[in-house]
């Protein structure tokens, strides 16, 4: 097991008084370099037929892709290439599906919890719920962990049987969560163009950057930084721990919605074009 970032709730005592990293001398010029190369890209209407759209996806092993569908009830299966594998049929619009171990998934079901995918060889089953209560909207899974955004400001820590291990405040509601191997949660929510981030230390730290405009997705990189996507700026960013930060990629994407990163392949998806294009980059980093 992890370390935690916290040792027990009563550590945690933030409200959201986030501290800026040094702010004063930590807003250097940013750098910028070509850490990704494409891999491949591929549209939804293509893959997946005309009008559909998705929302936030994860890699799975056997060089395949979860996908959520934004506004039907299915998770779609496909390859790196974006040929078509399966969809699974669900009884709610996913809103979030994050990997848990090599053989489970996990997926975000609003108010009906955290629903368990059994991955079998080819098979994809879907299994029984997790109920930590509240509405589940956002996730991610490190280390036999599931973090999970379950009510308005809330975040919480669980085990694959849905037993709480920590539970967070947040100043704002978290939208997109990631957690990285070292015990770092990340968070974004919709309410500002800040990247919130409790560090294993407890401490809590706040990104912001003028060329990181209405950040979106996180992905953290299994080396101490975290990938996110601005929206509106039309780029991603890299940030350590550190609160350095390099422009990885500056054109060719547009309205990114969320991205994922797999450390072992070292491959990065964008969902971006308001969901309907799908581009996979190999980081050279």
């Amino acid at each position: 097991m992890v370390s935690r970032p916290f040792s027990s709730p009563a550590d945690i005592r933030h409200k959201g008084k986030a501290t800026t990293i040094d702010s004063n001398i930590r807003e250097p010029q940013i750098q910028s370099n070509n850490a990704l190369v494409s891999y491949t890209n591929f549209q939804t209407a293509t893959t997946l037929g005309e009008s559909i759209s998705v929302s936030r996806g994860c890699f799975i092993p056997q060089k395949h892709i979860f996908l959520c569908d934004s506004t039907n009830r299915y998770l779609h299966k496909i390859n790196l290439y974006g040929t078509f594998v399966s969809k699974i049929p669900l009884m709610y619009t996913p809103l979030d599906v994050a990997l848990f171990d090599k053989t489970k998934a996990v997926v975000c079901a609003g108010d009906r919890g955290i629903q368990i995918v059994k991955l079998k060889n080819d098979e994809c089953i879907s299994e029984m719920f997790i109920k930590p209560g509240g509405k589940c909207k956002a996730m991610s899974c490190v280390d036999d962990q599931i973090i999970v955004r379950n009510g308005n400001c809330k975040i919480s820590i669980l085990d694959i049987h849905g037993n709480s291990v920590l539970k967070i405040n947040t100043k704002y509601d978290p939208f997109f969560i990631s957690a990285d191997i070292y015990g770092s949660n990340f968070w974004k929510s919709n309410n500002t163009d800040e990247v919130q981030c409790i560090a294993a230390e407890r401490a809590q730290y706040v990104y912001t950057s003028d060329n990181l405009i209405g950040p979106t997705g996180l992905a953290a990189d299994g080396k101490g930084h975290v990938i996110v996507a601005g929206f509106e700026s039309g780029n991603v960013h890299r940030i350590s721990m550190k609160g350095d930060k390099t422009v990885v990629l500056n054109e060719g994407i547009y309205h990114p919605w969320d991205l994922t990163f797999q450390k072992e392949l070292q491959k990065l998806m964008i969902i971006s074009n308001d969901g309907t294009t799908i581009h996979i980059y190999t980081s050279s980093d």
